[in-house]
């Protein structure tokens, strides 16, 4: 095969990958926007003393229903690019694409797990601190 074909099949391999990739950063950055900008306006309401409970207990299951769909999206990337990865075959020492090398080192946690499960997790923990609190003014 000539040095073009090969590079054309590298690119076309590497192409549901970087898709996958760029979708799910996408999808990320989407979720903690909006979750930043629920939290603000949980804030701000609360500040008001005119700002009735059920408003709040409102936005509270908006930002927990958000939350939800979140780790339920980002799961779904997980397992695709999981899959897509396996297909190609992971780990391969002389694999033409870079995000299925062996990583030289081994980090304690995956960002992509970071991402999935923790950082929703996180704001999970924050919706339900925002509902007690609520709850109990």
């Amino acid at each position: 095969m000539s040095e073009n074909g090969e590079n054309e099949q590298r690119n076309r391999s590497r192409e549901p990958g970087t898709h996958e990739a760029h979708l799910g950063n996408k999808r990320l950055h989407f979720f903690v926007l909006f979750e930043s900008v629920l939290l603000v306006m949980f804030g701000v309401l609360l500040s008001r003393p005119t700002t009735s409970k059920s408003v709040l207990l409102t936005l509270i299951g908006l930002g927990l229903v958000l939350t939800i769909l979140w780790v339920y999206a980002q799961a779904r990337q997980q397992y695709v690019f999981a899959g897509g990865k396996a297909r190609l075959g992971a780990g391969a020492p002389d694999s033409p694409v870079p995000w299925l090398k062996p990583e030289p080192v081994q980090w304690p946690g995956s960002s992509t797990a970071l991402g999935t499960y923790r950082l929703p997790l996180f704001v999970a923990v924050v919706w339900m601190a925002a509902l007690i609190f609520a709850a109990t003014t």
